[in-house]
């Protein structure tokens, strides 16, 4: 499109929005002459324009951005691009490219949107929540058992370590080494061509981050290549900033005590959300829990004391891992030299 035509700027400056399609996924409310919105990390209130806004923010349901200002007269593409360019910079407009890191934000638990805190009467209710049955559903055949492997052996084992039945000397500081197999076996290289888990597109996303005993109360810290198969050391971490990445719970200190090692696995949301838009969050997500049974399978194998944690806190681990915006934590696996 040339300027004439779209009233926007020359070809030699292009509009970094022009071929996206664009969201509006927050709905705002009015308080006077107002706009007011409510975001996972703050309040926005918009004074000017408002019936501009509305008016774009209703049009915003996967629109390409160069059609919406087509829509538009002449004279006011100019103003509407700008402020299309301001409510994106404020995060009220994303690309679907964009929503990934979105829906990472509001499945945060630093977000208003967590349930934090629930009583033994509000856990009872949800345990008693009926579990989905297919109203299609006929009469059930028995099924045969299934006959014992090395892969069934391994699942029948597989479990989460509880350090409530583990003694501290029953426990050796877990080494880079056992990571490095855990890393390997989990997400890493069966051979040059194909990897331990399926990834949506063939782009895989993952990163993973090792946390190993050190000296002094802090934990060495490095982070696992799948691409070269190698490990790349990046200094140490206390062992009490590591603590203050959980939800405070008992269970995970009590590993943490135990001289464990962490694997942090995270996500390059972008890299997936280039081809698949918003349903890249789903699965990287199923990635992730890939590469979460691989290790679980492998940790049963060898006889190494494993527990996911989901309860983290996601900003702490991003800031102190000095993770890009668009790369997130999404699981954290204890590891110990001993199990139940």
């Amino acid at each position: 499109m040339d300027r004439q035509t779209t009233g926007m700027q020359p070809a030699t400056e292009p509009w970094p929005l022009s071929g996206r399609r664009l969201v509006a996924p927050f709905v705002p409310y009015r308080t006077g002459r107002s706009l007011v919105f409510e975001t996972p990390t703050k309040r926005i209130v918009v004074r000017k324009h408002t019936r501009k806004v509305a008016t774009i923010l209703g049009m915003c349901s996967g629109v390409i951005a160069h059609e919406l200002i087509s829509s538009f007269p002449v004279r006011r593409r100019a103003p509407v691009r700008t402020l299309i360019d301001s409510l994106h910079e404020c995060g009220l407009i994303v690309t679907t490219e964009e929503l990934p890191l979105l829906l990472s934000q509001l499945t945060s638990n630093s977000t208003r949107y967590m349930r934090r805190e629930l009583g033994s009467e509000e856990l009872d209710e949800i345990y008693a929540l009926p579990r989905y049955q297919h109203s299609l559903a006929a009469e059930a055949h028995v099924l045969r058992p299934l006959r014992r492997s090395q892969t069934m052996n391994l699942l029948v084992n597989r479990s989460s370590v509880d350090p409530a039945h583990l003694a501290p000397q029953e426990c050796t500081p877990v080494e880079l080494d056992t990571l490095v197999d855990l890393a390997r076996a989990g997400y890493g290289n069966v051979d040059s061509l194909r990897k331990t888990v399926p990834s949506a597109g063939n782009l895989h996303p993952l990163s993973l981050f090792l946390l190993w005993p050190g000296e002094e109360k802090h934990l060495q810290l490095a982070w696992y290549d799948d691409l070269r198969d190698s490990v790349n050391e990046f200094g140490s971490r206390s062992l009490l900033s590591v603590r203050k990445w959980f939800v405070p719970e008992g269970l995970v200190q009590s590993l943490l005590s135990l001289e464990c090692g962490v694997v942090i696995i995270c996500a390059d949301l972008s890299r997936s959300s280039a081809k698949y838009g918003g349903r890249a969050f789903r699965y990287v997500l199923m990635e992730a829990g890939a590469a979460c049974q691989n290790m679980y399978l492998f940790a049963s194998e060898r006889q190494i004391g494993i527990r996911a944690i989901g309860g983290f806190l996601d900003q702490s681990v991003a800031e102190s891992l000095s993770l890009p915006s668009q790369v997130v934590p999404l699981l954290a696996i204890l590891v110990t030299n001993a199990v139940d």
